[in-house]
C-alpha cells in the first residue's frame, strides 16, 4: 500500500472534492503546486517524487505514466480510478509495480 497520494495541478477540483475520500485511503495528500512540489515541474520529476516517498499518483494525463520509465521505475499499473463530471474527463491511478 502507498504512504500517500500525489495529485497532479490539472485535478486539483476534483481531488477537493474527494478530499475526505483520499484522505481515508490514503492518509497524506500532497498536491501538485504545494510547497513540496511546487507546479510546472516535468512529469519526470513527479515521477521521481513518487518513487522517493512511495506515493500513488491521480491524473487526468493519461501519458503521465511514461515519464516514469524515466525515473528508473520498471513497472507501472494504470487504471482509470474515477469519473471527473466536472471535467468531463477521467481520472487515472498510477501505481509503482516495480
Amino acid at each position: 500500500m502507498a504512504q500517500g497520494v500525489l495529485i497532479d495541478n490539472d485535478i486539483l477540483g476534483w481531488a477537493n472534492s474527494h478530499e475526505d475520500e483520499l484522505i481515508r485511503i490514503y492518509g497524506k495528500i500532497v498536491k501538485v503546486g504545494s510547497p513540496d512540489i511546487p507546479r510546472r515541474q516535468p512529469d519526470h520529476l513527479l515521477a521521481a517524487y513518487c518513487k522517493d516517498r512511495d506515493f500513488d499518483m491521480l491524473t487526468r494525463d493519461n501519458k503521465a505514466y511514461t515519464y516514469y520509465f524515466t525515473a528508473g521505475i520498471k513497472t507501472v499499473q494504470l487504471s482509470r480510478y474515477d469519473w471527473d463530471k466536472k471535467g468531463d474527463k477521467p481520472v487515472y491511478l498510477i501505481k509503482i509495480i516495480d
